[in-house]
C-alpha cells in the first residue's frame, strides 16, 4: 500500500479526514454532512461509493470533488483512452491532494467557446507513482508513440527515474526532437510523484453538456482548482450528471479539431 493510502486509512480509522490546509472534518461533528455508504444510490450516476472500497469499509467520511478548467484538451491531461481515465501530468495540486474515492471534474476552456461545459468527470480508483505507471505492463500502451495515431501520440505515461534522475519520454510535454522540456518536467514532478487512475468516468471532450446555472459553483473560472463543496451540493451535481446516458469515452478531445495547427 502506498504511503498516501496508509495516511488516508489511518485518518479514516479515527473517523476523521484531514483535507488540504490541515482542515479536519469529524464523523458526526462540524463540517457538514458525513459521507456514508449508499448516499448516492438515487443520483443515477452510479459511482461505487468510496466508503465501500476494501480500504475504507464501513467508515464514513465527507465526499470530495475537485473542479478545474481543462485549458488544453488533447486527450493528454486527462487521458481517457483504453477504458481508463488518468491524470498523470499537470494539476500537481490536485494530484498531491486527491484520495481514493474523490471526484475530479474538468470543464471547458473559454478559448474554445466551451466555458461552462463539462469535459469529464472521474472517480479516483487508484493512486500510483510515476515509476509504477511506467513499469506496469497494463499501462504500457499509454506510453506515447509520436508517429502513431492521435490516441498514441497523446499518451501520458511519460516519466520514470533512471539512476535517480527523471526521464521525460518524447511526448506532448517535450520539446521538438524529443528534447526534455525542463519547465514541464518540474511542474509535473517537483511537487508530487502521483498518478490518479479512474475506471469509473465519463469523458465528453469537446461535446460535453452545459452545466446549469443552478450548479454554476462547480465551474471554476480561473487557474488552479476549487476543492471545497458541500456533500449536499455534490450529490445534487451527480444527480444532474446521472441524467446523461453513457460512461467512458463518449467524445473526442476538442483540440483534435485543430490538428492542422500542431507541430
Amino acid at each position: 500500500m502506498a504511503p498516501w493510502d496508509n495516511q488516508r486509512q489511518a485518518s479514516l480509522g479515527n473517523q476523521q479526514v484531514r483535507g488540504r490546509h490541515n482542515r479536519i472534518r469529524s464523523k458526526g461533528g462540524k463540517g457538514g454532512r458525513v459521507w456514508r455508504p449508499g448516499d448516492l444510490v438515487n443520483t443515477g450516476w452510479g459511482f461505487t461509493p468510496a466508503a465501500q472500497n476494501t480500504q475504507t469499509q464501513g467508515l464514513g467520511f465527507p465526499l470530495r470533488l475537485y473542479s478545474y478548467v481543462v485549458r488544453w484538451d488533447h486527450g493528454f491531461a486527462p487521458n481517457p483512452f483504453y477504458s481508463t481515465c488518468t491524470l498523470a501530468t499537470c494539476k500537481p495540486n490536485i494530484r498531491i491532494s486527491a484520495c481514493i474515492g474523490d471526484l475530479i471534474l474538468g470543464t471547458g476552456s473559454a478559448a474554445r467557446n466551451l466555458a461552462g461545459h463539462a469535459v469529464f468527470l472521474m472517480r479516483v480508483d487508484k493512486i500510483i507513482s510515476f515509476d509504477e505507471y511506467w513499469n506496469d505492463p497494463q499501462y504500457a500502451r499509454r506510453i506515447p508513440v509520436m508517429n502513431g495515431s492521435l490516441q498514441q501520440r497523446f499518451g501520458d505515461n511519460i516519466y520514470h527515474r533512471a539512476n535517480g534522475n527523471w526521464v521525460q519520454a518524447d511526448s506532448r510535454h517535450t520539446r521538438t526532437n524529443a528534447k526534455p522540456n525542463v519547465q514541464n518536467l518540474k511542474r509535473d514532478t517537483a511537487k508530487t510523484d502521483r498518478v490518479l487512475v479512474g475506471t469509473e468516468f465519463v469523458y465528453w471532450g469537446g461535446d460535453g453538456p452545459v452545466i446549469p446555472k443552478s450548479l454554476s459553483k462547480f465551474v471554476h473560472k480561473s487557474p488552479g482548482h476549487r476543492g471545497f463543496f458541500s456533500t449536499e451540493d455534490i450529490v445534487r451535481f451527480l444527480a444532474w450528471m446521472g441524467k446523461f446516458e453513457g460512461k467512458g469515452m463518449i467524445g473526442d478531445p476538442v483540440e483534435w479539431r485543430y490538428e492542422k495547427y500542431w507541430r
